[in-house]
């Protein structure tokens, strides 16, 4: 903890799957958007935990693939930091999530005594943002998509009606339809489907998200705040 004029500011590093690490051949766009998520997903939890009075930091870093966060993660436990992981939880063949946690944290070779720290993205991030349909609509208006099928609801739609977001085995290829199935770009000299980018994109819908609404719907956020909530 460090001082913040007469308060404690706490400092939480949570490293996550996701985004991209800066190298020669990656575009500065991408390293612009991974930025942009990192600060969209810090702003979405340091707002949820201001109503507890203590001023808070939220440090993510973003690793990439999820060996690098994992790395990354055990090695700053092993230094003595207190740091955090979020990394996805994409095993479609098992739909019983405890069974599922318990197997991909035996994969990971994550501790006994560090499991409280882990959590996931059931099952991917896009899971997220399927559960709130309303971000997609908004990111549209955003992004000046022209919306097909009018009449008919994100939620109606044969591919996700009547479905347990959770279970999805594939939630961004999922998302990726949807906005396909229903948006069409503006762009010279024709329409044409518009297409989800997960770095250009996730960062706008993240933005869009009702937190506790998510941590309702997801045990794993609700796990999150309740871990960095003091007691």
């Amino acid at each position: 903890m460090e001082r913040f004029g007469e308060e404690l500011l706490v400092t939480v590093t949570l490293y996550m799957e996701g985004g991209v690490l800066p190298h020669q051949n990656v575009r500065r766009r991408s390293l612009d958007n991974t930025t942009r998520l990192r600060q969209s997903i810090s702003k979405l939890l340091e707002d949820a935990l201001k109503a507890t009075g203590m001023p808070y930091r939220i440090v993510v870093l973003m690793r990439s693939g999820y060996k690098k966060a994992v790395k990354d993660f055990k090695k700053g436990l092993e230094d003595g930091e207190q740091d955090l992981l979020l990394i996805d939880l994409d095993q479609p063949k098992e739909k019983d999530l405890q069974k599922a946690r318990a197997q991909r944290l035996l994969e990971l070779e994550i501790e006994l005594k560090w499991q409280e720290r882990v959590f996931f993205m059931v099952r991917e991030m896009e899971a997220w943002f399927l559960s709130q349909l309303e971000g997609i609509e908004q990111l549209a208006a955003a992004q000046n998509w022209i919306r097909m099928k009018e009449d008919q609801p994100l939620s109606e739609d044969k591919s996700i009606a009547g479905k347990v977001i959770t279970q999805v085995s594939k939630p961004s290829e999922l998302l990726g339809t949807l906005i396909s199935r229903y948006f069409l770009t503006q762009r010279q000299p024709k329409k044409k489907k518009a297409k989800y980018g997960k770095l250009k994109h996730s960062h706008l819908l993240m933005a869009q998200l009702d937190l506790q609404q998510l941590r309702k719907d997801f045990e794993d956020v609700d796990r999150l705040l309740n871990y960095l909530q003091p007691s």
